[in-house]
């Protein structure tokens, strides 16, 4: 079961994408898959009720819900998301007009005021304004409109319709908070792990930096004392006479100086070297 919600959460999703689209497509997907599994208990309710037109319309309705995953698999990303509003508010509006206004179908406009800014990355103000406006117009439509069903329908059977839809409403509203909260929790684990990342930069800047520091310490001291020693030193030897009893004790201090100054060059190597821990 987890690996098919998996499978649905991240369908049409590619790894180059960018992060943000990835988390309102991984959005738009689990909505419509659990907003089309709510709409398919309708075609149960209505045929039950005595309405079996209406309750197998409902297969319709809940293909059309179902399809922006599919636009979202062949890489239709901002068509699947408009499509989904589409689709949800006229299946309200059709049911709304055929069951009337008393049995409330209609409320779940309420409901569907919240998905736009689920879906919908705040850069697109444009389609979470007409999101919106889709379920305030269609309320104003129902609500305003012709009240009266267009099918024979007892006030027993518009109270269950009734309850029913207030049941949904209040599930698509949690799972909208839950959603909205998700999304805040990760942009959280998202910061604190940036701020973290950051930190640890930092402190691997600064000891290197330190590394840096000790090194042209390091070459403007103790490495030029051996060289300058080494190079006064080239400057007492006779090469006019080779055999000079002092030019062996020169050689001597020009090693004693070279070995000083192997073990400096090892110092800044081993310097160099040391991990970032």
């Amino acid at each position: 079961m987890k690996a098919f919600w998996t499978r649905i959460s991240n369908t049409g999703i590619r790894p180059d994408m960018p992060k943000d689209l990835v988390k309102k497509i991984k959005i738009t997907n689990q909505i419509v898959f659990s907003l089309s599994i709510i709409a398919s208990c309708y075609l149960f309710v209505f045929y039950f009720l005595g309405f079996k037109k209406e309750g197998i319309a409902v297969i319709l309705i809940v293909a059309s819900m179902i399809t922006p995953i599919l636009l979202n698999y062949y890489k239709l990303f901002s068509l699947a998301r408009i499509w989904f509003l589409v689709a949800i508010n006229i299946a309200v509006l059709v049911y709304s007009n055929i069951f009337g206004s008393d049995a409330g179908i209609q409320l779940a406009y309420f409901s569907f005021v919240s998905l736009p800014w689920l879906i919908f990355e705040f850069s697109d103000w444009k389609y979470i304004l007409a999101g919106v406006f889709l379920p305030m117009a269609g309320y104003g439509l129902t609500e305003f409109g012709n009240n009266y069903p267009m099918v024979a329908i007892t006030p027993e059977v518009q109270k269950t319709i009734y309850i029913s839809i207030v049941f949904v409403v209040f599930i698509i509203l949690s799972l909208s908070m839950m959603f909205f909260a998700y999304q805040h929790f990760m942009s959280e684990k998202v910061l604190i792990q940036s701020n973290n990342a950051l930190v640890t930069s930092q402190r691997k800047l600064e000891l290197r930096n330190r590394k840096l520091e000790e090194i042209a310490w390091i070459q403007s001291h103790k490495l030029r004392k051996p060289v300058a020693t080494i190079l006064g030193l080239i400057q007492l030897i006779n090469f006019k006479n080779p055999d000079d009893p002092e030019n062996e004790r020169t050689l001597h201090h020009i090693k004693t100086a070279g070995n000083e100054l192997d073990e400096i060059i090892a110092e800044i190597d081993k310097k160099t070297r040391i991990r970032d821990n």
